[in-house]
C-alpha cells in the first residue's frame, strides 16, 4: 500500500446487521464487491457526507419509489415492509412535500437495467 492510499474497515461482530453477514459471506472478493457498491452509490447519490439530511432523504424517497421491498426471500410492498422503514420513510416526509395517496399504492414497473462492469 503506498504512502497516498487509505483503508476503510468494517467489522462484522455479534451486532452486526444479518443480512449484511450473510452478504459478506457470500462474496467472493468482499473488499472489491464493497468497493463497487461505494462506487455505484456515489454515481446515484454524489459524494456528500451519507449521513447529510439531503442524502438520507434521497435515499427515502428511492425507497418510496420503488415500492416492492424483498425481505428473506419474499417481495412484499412498502404497506407490508418492517416496521422500522415504515417509521423512516413517515419521518422524512412529515419534513418534505407530501406524497399522493395514489402515487404510493401503484405498482411500479421493474426495470432490468442490465450489469454494470467497474
Amino acid at each position: 500500500m503506498s504512502k497516498n492510499s487509505q483503508r476503510i474497515q468494517i467489522l462484522i461482530g455479534k451486532r452486526t446487521y444479518e443480512p449484511l453477514k450473510e452478504w459478506y459471506q457470500n462474496q467472493v472478493n468482499p473488499n472489491e464487491s464493497a468497493r463497487r457498491i461505494l462506487e455505484h452509490f456515489i454515481r446515484i447519490y454524489g459524494t456528500e457526507d451519507v449521513n447529510s439530511y439531503e442524502i438520507q432523504k434521497k435515499m427515502a424517497k428511492e425507497l418510496l419509489n420503488h415500492q416492492e421491498v424483498v425481505t428473506e426471500n419474499k417481495v412484499s410492498t412498502v404497506q407490508d415492509s418492517p416496521k422500522k422503514e415504515k417509521e423512516l420513510i413517515e419521518k422524512v416526509n412529515k419534513k418534505d412535500t407530501p406524497i399522493n395517496q395514489s402515487e404510493e399504492t401503484q405498482a411500479k414497473p421493474i426495470i432490468n437495467r442490465g450489469n454494470i462492469n467497474v
